[in-house]
C-alpha cells in the first residue's frame, strides 16, 4: 500500500512540475527541436533540415539528440552536395558516438562523397560556405578512401575504395602509390572481381609512368612480374591480352629509346657503336615494331662496313 501511494505522489509533482524550471524546459525544448529535425528530414527539405540540425547543436551540445543531430546534418548538406560539410559533419558524429546507430550507413555516405571527390566535385575555398567552390578535391577522397579501407577493412566498401584509390592516384600520377593500392587490393581480396582489375591498373601505372616520365626496364621488370602472377591467379581471365599488350607498348617505349641513340651514333659516323645499341634491341625486345626497323638499318650498317 505505501508503495502504491509512493508511485502516485510521484506521478503527482511530474504533473504538477513547474513548467517554468529551467530543466522541464530545456527537456520540452530540445524534444521540439528534435521532432522538427525529424519532420524536415521526411519532407526532405534538406535546407530546414540543416538549420534545425545546427540550432539543436548549438542550444543543447550536451543532449543525445544533439549527437544524433550530427548524422542529420551530414545528410543534409550530402543532398544539397556540400560534400565537404557533409563528411566533417559524419565525421563529427563517428567522433560523438561510441556505437552509432546509423554507423554503416555512415561508412556509405562517405564512401559516396570520395567518389563525388574523385569524379570532380569541388570543396570552398577556405573551406567557407560563402565562398565559391574551386578546389578539386582529389586529396580529401583519398583521405577518405582510406577512412573506409581501415575502418572496414575486409568489406566489400574497402575492396571498392582500394580500387578507386589506386585509380585516382594513377591520374594524379603518383605511379609508386597507384601500384601499392592496387597490390594491396589483390592481396586482400585475391578472389574478388576487383581483383583484375587491380593487375591491370598495375600494368596501366608502370605504361604511363614509362611514357609520361622516361622508359625505365626496371618498371618493364615490375610489370612482367605482375603480369605472371596475373597469369597464374587467373588462368583463364580474357583481361589477361589487355595487360599483356600493356607491356608490350613498355618495351616498345624501352626500344624506341634506344634506337634514338642508335641512330645518334649512326649521324655522327660511328657504326660500331649504333650496331651494339641495334643488336640490344633485337635481343631484348625482338618483338616490337622498333626491332623491326632496327633490323633494317642495321643490315645497312653491316653493308657500310663491310665496303669499308
Amino acid at each position: 500500500m505505501r508503495k502504491l501511494l509512493f508511485a502516485f505522489l510521484l506521478c503527482l509533482g511530474a504533473v504538477n512540475a513547474n513548467p517554468l524550471d529551467p530543466v522541464v524546459r530545456s527537456q520540452i525544448n530540445v524534444h521540439q527541436y528534435y521532432s522538427k529535425m525529424i519532420d524536415y528530414y521526411q519532407k526532405e527539405d534538406w535546407k530546414r533540415l540543416a538549420w534545425q540540425c545546427q540550432d539543436l547543436i548549438a542550444d543543447f551540445p550536451t543532449s543525445p539528440f544533439a549527437r544524433e543531430s550530427y548524422y542529420y546534418l551530414g545528410v543534409a548538406h550530402l543532398n544539397m552536395n556540400n560534400f565537404a560539410f557533409a563528411n566533417q559533419a559524419f565525421s563529427d558524429y563517428l567522433k560523438e558516438e561510441l556505437s552509432p546507430k546509423f554507423f554503416d550507413q555512415v561508412i556509405r555516405y562517405k564512401f559516396e562523397i570520395a567518389k563525388a571527390f574523385d569524379g570532380g566535385a569541388r570543396t570552398h575555398l577556405f573551406g567557407w560556405h560563402r565562398m565559391p567552390k574551386w578546389l578539386p578535391a582529389y586529396e580529401e577522397a583519398i583521405e577518405i578512401y582510406d577512412e573506409v579501407i581501415t575502418t572496414l577493412p575486409r568489406d566489400d566498401l574497402a575492396a571498392q575504395s582500394l580500387f578507386h584509390k589506386g585509380a585516382l592516384l594513377l591520374r594524379m600520377e603518383e605511379y609508386a602509390k597507384s601500384v601499392e593500392a592496387f597490390q594491396t587490393l589483390i592481396r586482400r581480396f585475391p578472389k574478388h572481381p576487383l581483383a583484375v582489375d587491380g593487375y591491370i591498373g598495375i600494368s596501366h601505372a608502370h605504361l604511363t609512368e614509362c611514357e609520361k616520365e622516361f622508359p625505365d626496364e626496371n618498371k618493364l621488370e615490375l610489370a612482367q612480374i605482375s603480369l605472371r602472377k596475373f597469369r597464374y591467379q587467373f588462368p583463364s581471365e580474357p583481361r589477361i591480352e589487355e595487360a599483356e599488350g600493356m607491356v608490350l607498348k613498355m618495351k616498345e617505349e624501352l626500344a624506341k629509346d634506344l634506337l634514338e641513340i642508335a641512330e645518334f651514333y649512326q649521324r655522327t659516323k660511328k657504326p660500331k657503336a649504333a650496331k651494339i645499341y641495334h643488336d640490344t634491341i633485337l635481343k631484348r625486345y625482338p618483338e616490337t615494331k622498333t626491332a623491326l626497323k632496327s633490323e633494317k638499318q642495321l643490315e645497312k650498317l653491316h653493308v657500310k662496313m663491310d665496303s669499308h
